[in-house]
């Protein structure tokens, strides 16, 4: 029997068995499906964990290329009689405007991507279609 809800199983498999049917929900019949879910779970933070840091790295390297490249005029600025907690104060403000622009064209991204994707796969585009092409 093909449910909707694959999470019902048992439930379904209950009332089956209720009107004398023999019944097991796929959770039941299919225990390592499970697992491998769990796993796969479990590797997807991992990986997620990592691109974090991958792109942790690439921020701290841009900010430090920035004040690399701002040498001269942190010195000017430092001539001037501005005092270096003032000039941290400027850097600290840049990078987070730097994060913020950063969240909100992800988060932007994030929001919209799928949704052309959800469309497309609604008018009958399917990515395994063109990845995977099944040749009997």
């Amino acid at each position: 029997m093909r449910i909707e809800e694959t999470h019902q199983d048992m439930v379904i498999a209950e009332k089956t068995k209720q009107r004398g049917y023999n019944a097991q929900g796929w959770t039941e019949t299919n225990p390592e499906i499970l697992r491998t879910l769990a796993i796969e779970t479990a590797e997807n933070y991992i990986i997620y964990g990592l691109l974090l840091l991958i792109a942790s790295f690439g921020v701290v390297s841009i900010l430090n290329m920035m004040v690399m490249g701002k040498m001269r005029e942190i010195g000017i600025m430092m001539a001037m009689g501005v005092s270096p907690s003032n000039i941290r104060t400027i850097f600290l403000l840049k990078s987070r405007l730097l994060g913020l622009a950063g969240a909100i064209l992800g988060a932007t991204a994030g929001i919209i991507l799928p949704s052309i994707w959800e469309i497309e796969r609604s008018e009958g585009w399917d990515s395994h279609m063109d990845l995977h092409p099944y040749r009997p």
